[in-house]
């Protein structure tokens, strides 16, 4: 206030500095600006008026809304109050779907004050019983404050014709057309100053639900009356941990820094992991009984390894695994299975006794590709089996055989009779069948060998959960695995999950395209390993993960993680801390190799992995990471995806103990997963091959609903949900949960959350 267009109280145009002045203030954050003498005494009020609200408008448009947000997300207390909570996730969804229109009903004028709070881009439109409250709703940013003039019934129950009676004034002025995105902010109870629900609305379509009661049979489960838990800007002690995810102290601090300093041996770490486990079963562990016990230290995704073993062998993991379930299902979390194919790889044949060959450094060996001599590997000859070796190598290209163990270096190539001439850069032992690696060539090999589509139409008979697809190159690789998959079933070969191992140079080179394909990735560091630079992985790591985050596609990190627990019952301190930098990163997923699959302490390692995960976790700092996935965020998001993102921050500013979802496509439960709640994820899911599969997003907790699908079942489902939660003790009775649904069951829409107390 004062002296904003001082000069227009004489003059019809303010002078330049004035104009700045008042654009400043609204750039500054002002709710308001005010005019005095311009319009009590000045001689062109309309003008001064009119170049006040023109000003603003352009001030409005040039925010940064990414940094405003981002700096109220650093800067807020946690918890937040519950109110504040929605309002938060209210203003954020807005913004990431480019909604035209928040609505909200008020009687106390709380809803509007909290959600003007966060600045959303579009308008605000309150509806306010009482006309004095939604004029004094003026004084708060983006607030359009309107009366609502129909007496409050009886019984209360007049949400819906307040938000009816929104929408159509809202069409009248222009303030939101049909197909536009409207946000729905409002209370449980009416009269009552609360702000728990929200819901994402298409403008013109109708009501396909109610939008204010909850079934009986949901609220017996539910306390809707939401008291306050935490004083508005209250902070929490620090070091006094309130959920399960620990390290507390850290979290209520501005920079990644000082969250860092603040990191405490002694915190008790996170009870539940949410970093997905998956193990590679061999003969030792491949009983009933040994994977109950891997189940019960933290097994969750069965890896089979079709580079190894027969139909018969993989197929009695299969039923092993089902049986394991059947027989012992633990907590009732879903078990996934995982199949993962040989790929076009290159080996060595067979040496002359079967045994190993010595070679010597700078000695020299003929490589062949004439199959005559696949069974005939000695210390001159050895046979690898890619026909087009010498076309694509060239002189001074090295090979790398058995996981890097030896390395040839080309001298001469003969591409008539197929054979190169190399030298023997370091001194091994040569066996047969051993991997070979070519750094930085493209290789021609089909993405599917016959052995390949065999073995995917055996992964769709056995209805496996996903495929971990070897040495994916391009993104044709990713789509000719799923025609392979389809070709076997059209239902089950799309429902399974394809995960894209990106094992070389070509593979990085191309990883957008790939990402854009698949369902999600794995850094499968072993082969990674030897086709670039040791001291170059982490950064291959470290690229991947945050593109497949960003992308909210799932990410598994594997090979050598607990390499030394083959045969010792402790990792080395490195192998610890990779598994814990590779959950700080943002992998959704680890995964063990040898350690389980042929190793003398799987239950160990697996337990070992674990642990490492629930402490790593507890570390993640997870105001940055919502800041981060902010900033980068490609506006506007899809609507669904606006929802999750909003589910999250309400549940994370809130301190909520859990969010539920249900979902028949996993798509909620992913969504959701991507912009990463320090809580865990409750999924039921109608399809239990689709719940298993959520093992593969962080955070995800998928149980199997058992019953047949009715229309409009969601709050049967929801208390089905909420009573195996008691029972397994995810949460307790008082506890915070944040319920997330779509508006119509059996189809891919998250558009719904409420914020409820377990009674």
């Amino acid at each position: 206030a004062t002296q904003m267009l001082e000069s227009m109280t004489n003059n019809p145009r303010p002078t330049r500095a004035e104009a700045s002045d008042v654009a400043n203030a609204v750039l500054d954050g002002a709710d308001c600006v005010m005019l005095s003498g311009e319009t009590a005494k000045g001689s062109y009020p309309r003008e001064a008026v009119t170049m006040m609200a023109q000003v603003c408008r352009e001030a409005e448009s040039a925010a940064y809304i990414k940094a405003v947000a981002s700096d109220m997300t650093l800067s807020l207390p946690h918890p937040l109050s519950i109110n504040d909570s929605v309002a938060k996730s209210v203003v954020d969804a807005a913004t990431a779907h480019d909604a035209k229109l928040i609505i909200t009903l008020t009687s106390s004028g709380a809803s509007a004050r909290l959600i003007s709070k966060f600045r959303p881009r579009c308008p605000i439109m309150v509806v306010a019983r009482d006309a004095h409250i939604g004029a004094a709703s003026n004084l708060n940013r983006g607030c359009i404050p309107f009366f609502y003039p129909v007496e409050k019934p009886a019984d209360g129950l007049d949400v819906e014709a307040r938000f009816e009676f929104a929408m159509q004034i809202a069409k009248k002025l222009g303030l939101a057309q049909e197909g536009d995105t409207a946000i729905f902010a409002y209370g449980w109870q009416t009269g009552v100053a609360s702000l728990a629900n929200f819901k994402m609305v298409t403008v013109g379509t109708e009501f396909q639900q109610s939008i204010a009661v909850a079934s009986e049979g949901l609220a017996a489960l539910c306390d809707f009356t939401l008291p306050e838990s935490f004083a508005v800007g209250a902070v929490r002690a620090p070091g006094k941990a309130t959920h399960e995810a620990m390290q507390a102290a850290s979290q209520d601090v501005p920079t990644i820094l000082l969250h860092q300093a603040m990191l405490d041996i002694y915190s008790e770490p996170a009870k539940r992991r949410g970093t997905g486990i998956i193990c590679t079963i061999g003969p030792k562990t491949k009983s009933v009984e040994m994977i109950t016990e891997l189940r019960k230290c933290g097994l969750n995704v069965v890896r089979m390894n079709f580079s190894h073993g027969s139909y018969e062998y993989h197929g009695e993991v299969i039923a092993n695994a089902r049986k394991s379930f059947e027989e012992e299902p633990l907590d009732g979390r879903l078990l996934a299975i995982a199949l993962d194919t040989k790929g076009p790889e290159i080996r060595t044949g067979m040496t002359t006794d079967g045994g190993n060959v010595e070679l010597k450094k700078g000695g020299t060996i003929t490589v062949t590709v004439d199959p005559q001599f696949k069974d005939a590997c000695s210390s001159e000859l050895v046979y690898m089996d890619y026909a087009n070796l010498p076309k694509v190598i060239a002189v001074d290209g090295i090979i790398f055989v058995d996981d890097g163990l030896l390395g040839l270096k080309v001298l001469a190539i003969d591409v008539a009779a197929g054979t190169l001439t190399c030298e023997v850069l370091n001194a091994g032992l040569l066996g047969s069948k051993k991997g070979c690696n070519l750094p930085e060539v493209d290789v021609d090999l089909p993405a599917l060998s016959e052995k390949d589509k065999a073995d995917l139409a055996f992964g769709v008979e056995q209805n496996v959960d996903m495929i971990f697809a070897s040495f994916i190159r391009k993104a044709q690789d990713v789509r000719d695995v799923r025609a392979r998959l389809v070709e076997c079933d059209p239902v089950i070969g799309q429902r399974i999950r394809i995960i894209s191992k990106i094992e070389n140079h070509e593979g990085m080179r191309n990883f957008d395209e790939i990402l854009a394909e698949t369902d999600g990735v794995m850094v499968a560091r072993g082969d990674l390993g030897i086709e670039i630079p040791s001291e170059k992985v982490f950064l291959a790591q470290k690229m991947m993960i945050a593109k497949c985050n960003m992308a909210g596609k799932p990410v598994i990190c594997a090979t050598q993680m607990l390499e030394s627990m083959t045969n010792n019952p402790r990792p080395t301190r490195a192998e610890a801390s990779d598994v814990a930098n590779a959950v700080l990163d943002g992998a959704d997923c680890v995964m063990l190799s040898g350690e389980t699959a042929k190793g003398s302490y799987p239950r160990e390692a697996v337990t070992m992995m674990a642990q490492v995960c629930r402490e790593a976790e507890s570390a993640i700092f997870h105001k940055a990471v919502a800041s981060d996935m902010l900033t980068v965020a490609k506006y506007p998001l899809g609507s669904s995806d606006s929802v999750a993102a909003a589910v999250v921050e309400a549940a994370t500013n809130a301190d909520a103990k859990l969010i539920v979802t249900l979902t028949a496509t996993g798509t909620s439960a992913r969504l959701i997963a991507k912009h990463r709640p320090r809580c865990p994820i409750f999924v039921l899911a109608s399809d239990s091959h689709v719940g298993a599969a959520l093992h593969l997003h962080r955070g995800c907790f998928p149980f199997h609903y058992p019953y047949d699908r009715t229309d409009g079942d969601d709050d049967e489902r929801f208390a089905y949900a909420l009573k195996m939660i008691k029972v397994i003790g995810l949460a307790c009775v008082g506890d915070l949960l944040v319920l997330a649904h779509g508006w119509q069951s059996g189809t891919s829409s998250l558009n719904s959350f409420k914020l409820v107390r377990l009674a």
